[in-house]
């Protein structure tokens, strides 16, 4: 049975004279198997583009954040796919119709190489010089208060799904994921240090999803970023910390702890040389957010993940919050 995103996006194709080619992937939602997004390979008038429809559970003005990047950007060498065409139909639901990236170049892929941080940090920057200074939506109340509340209240949105989740596997007669004993005390002393490092600090207006796989490297060395879906208000430290959480903390990285742990440190000492005004210790209370959305979602919330590769993974995570959390007392 075709579901309505992809009845949706037939309409659009018929309507605009797309010719569909191939579809590229589809997301659903955390907690169930319901599309949340869909995104086609298409033709208009003999030239190639990607078709997005979506149906988000959160903010999503991703046409219209795209087209403001257009507007401020004033860089050389950073740029962003092409807008054709769009329709935002609520504040969660929409579609548009943006530039096929093409064969002279790929996505970045993590875990980066150390020359490969550098310039992606030197390429953060960039885009920090160049991104809208102000929201283009009207704010969720978590973006209007202050940098801790906005940590816990996401932090308190991730515990509710890993809950709930545990929950299913209880009802399903499946053991159980995190251990109450261990996940509560850790964090508990994750969000106390949060909340020092975080009260009463102002929110910016960012990208939300600055990250090695939404980079675009062109053979001619421009760089394109993508995936403009998740703008909002955010803490000072969190972009920086998102980029270091998927290159090393959302798929497993081969090697020991030790070596895990010096690329983690090797990234942070890259971010605050490239950036004198960032606090070290805004930047260890997100790397420890990070940590926790890790443990809450990314480990709890899989379902295809092998029980020793889970428990791996989360004594990994449960070793980085412990030292970031001894550190910051």
């Amino acid at each position: 049975m075709e579901h309505p995103l992809e009845r949706w996006a037939h309409e659009i194709c018929a309507q605009h004279g797309l010719v569909f080619r191939e579809e590229l992937r589809r997301t659903t939602h955390d907690l169930s198997a319901e599309l949340r997004n869909l995104i086609w390979d298409v033709e208009q008038d003999d030239r190639r583009a990607v078709l997005k429809v979506y149906d988000d559970d959160v903010v999503n003005v991703e046409a219209e954040s795209l087209r403001d990047f257009h507007r401020s950007n004033r860089s050389g060498v950073l740029t962003a796919p092409d807008l054709y065409l769009y329709e935002i139909a609520s504040l969660t639901k929409g579609w548009l119709l943006i530039e096929r990236l093409g064969n002279d170049g790929h996505f970045l892929e993590s875990p980066l190489e150390e020359g490969a941080r550098e310039r992606f940090v030197e390429l953060f920057c960039e885009y920090r010089r160049n991104f809208p200074q102000g929201p283009n939506r009207p704010l969720a109340l978590a973006e209007m208060q202050d940098a801790y509340r906005f940590h816990s209240f996401r932090t308190m949105q991730s515990l509710e799904k890993a809950s709930t989740r545990e929950q299913q596997r209880a009802f399903a007669g499946d053991p159980a994921v995190l251990e109450q004993s261990e996940v509560l005390p850790r964090l508990e002393r994750a969000m106390d240090f949060i909340r020092a490092a975080f009260k009463e600090r102002a929110l910016h207006w960012g990208h939300g999803h600055f990250k090695a796989n939404d980079v675009f490297v062109h053979g001619d060395g421009r760089w394109t970023i993508t995936d403009f879906g998740h703008t909002k208000m955010l803490p000072e430290g969190y972009e920086e910390a998102l980029a270091i959480w998927w290159d090393q903390m959302v798929t497993p990285v081969p090697g020991g702890y030790g070596p895990w742990r010096a690329a983690i440190d090797d990234w942070v000492r890259r971010f605050l040389d490239a950036e004198p005004e960032l606090d070290p210790d805004l930047l260890q209370a997100s790397l420890l957010e990070r940590a926790l959305a890790t443990v809450l979602e990314s480990i709890a919330l899989a379902d295809d993940m092998a029980p020793q590769d889970r428990r791996a993974r989360l004594e990994r995570q449960y070793r980085l919050i412990d030292e970031l959390s001894s550190a910051a007392l």
